[in-house]
Formats: structure tokens, C-alpha cells, sequence
């Protein structure tokens, strides 16, 4: 073997060692993240692992809007630090801020079940990274890891179920919460006709 083969060889052993300690070292980062964010509570280390394989990480300037309400909902997000402020606008147009969220929260998290639209605009209070999970990370997973996609589904349904239960009986039971139940109960089912 050449002595300029063998050289480059040992460069190329020598990226990829260095290569695999840096993706190995964020998903280290990013899998401690995810165990602190209670959407993700309970879930085994491995499929911690899986998710913070496939997440992006983004960074918003102060003030930097993510998403504006009624935009399509792509995926959702994980404050990793900073702070978010999701608003609404009223019909004169002025921003009503519904809350803020903090590290270790989520925003966004319906968006993962197709053909919805943001519910509010999010906009990034202080300087912010967030690690993002979109439709397509999703789909990615459930072709190669389809059990790991499912852990994730079951644990995003299970959050959104505790959450449609806390606003139903957080309305007043009855003005709020019958109109709420007659609502969701008059919504028609898709008909098997129409697909």
C-alpha cells in the first residue's frame, strides 16, 4: 500500500471517530433535554436517543417570530432555553398574549397530526434555541422505527388527552362546558364515501 493511500486512510478513520463523538455528544445534550420535558416523561433512554437523532436545532433572535396563527402546522417544538410568547390578535387588531413558554415546554405539539393550523402566533421573547420535530421527522420514524414512532404518538396523545380533559371541566359546566361538548359531538365523521 502506498504511503499516500495509507495516509489517507488513517485521515479518514481519524474524521469519522471525531465525527461520531460530536453526534454521540448532542445527542447526549439533546436526550438530557427531552428528559426534563414533561411530554416526554417516562419514556426509556433509547427512544430519548431516537428522538434527539432526528431533531433540529434552531435559534430565534429576541423578538424573531416562529410561526403566525393560523399558519399551517409543520411540527412542534421544544424550548431547550429562552422564552416564548404565544398571542393572538383581537378584531381591532391588537396581540393578546395567552401565555409563555418556558425551557422544558412544548409548543405546537398538534401540528403533528396533519391539516391543522397554529392556534396563535409564537414569537421568541428572549434569545432562544429550540429543538424542533416536524411531520416529516415523524414519518421518517415510522418507516425505519416504527415502534419508536409509536412511543412518541402514544405519549403526544396521552398529553393532549390530560389537556382537552383539564379545559372541559376548567369550563363552567353549564354555559361552557355542555356548549363545548355539543360542539365537538355535532362535528360530522369523515365519510367513507368522500376519500
Amino acid at each position: 500500500m502506498s504511503v499516500t493511500r495509507r495516509i489517507s486512510q488513517l485521515l479518514r478513520t481519524l474524521y469519522l471517530r471525531m465525527l461520531r463523538r460530536q453526534e454521540s455528544a448532542r445527542t447526549r445534550e439533546i436526550a438530557d433535554v427531552l428528559q426534563h420535558v414533561a411530554l416526554f416523561n417516562g419514556l426509556p433512554r433509547s427512544v430519548l436517543r431516537e428522538i434527539a437523532e432526528i431533531v433540529h436545532t434552531r435559534d430565534y433572535r429576541r423578538d424573531e417570530i416562529f410561526f403566525y396563527e393560523n399558519d399551517p402546522g409543520l411540527g412542534f417544538y421544544v424550548v431547550q432555553r429562552g422564552r416564548v410568547r404565544l398571542y393572538v390578535e383581537d378584531e381591532a387588531g391588537n396581540a393578546r398574549e395567552v401565555r409563555q413558554i418556558t425551557k422544558h415546554e412544548c409548543l405546537g405539539t398538534l401540528s403533528l397530526f396533519g391539516q391543522s393550523r397554529r392556534l396563535a402566533t409564537a414569537q421568541a421573547v428572549t434569545e432562544t434555541r429550540v429543538l424542533g420535530f416536524f411531520i416529516t421527522d415523524l414519518q421518517s420514524l415510522l418507516r425505519r422505527r416504527p415502534s419508536v414512532a409509536a412511543t412518541v404518538l402514544f405519549a403526544i396523545a396521552g398529553r393532549l388527552s390530560v389537556l382537552y380533559q383539564t379545559v372541559l371541566w376548567g369550563l363552567p359546566p353549564d354555559e361552557g362546558r355542555l356548549a363545548a361538548l355539543r360542539l365537538m359531538a355535532s362535528q360530522p365523521e369523515e365519510n367513507s364515501e368522500d376519500r
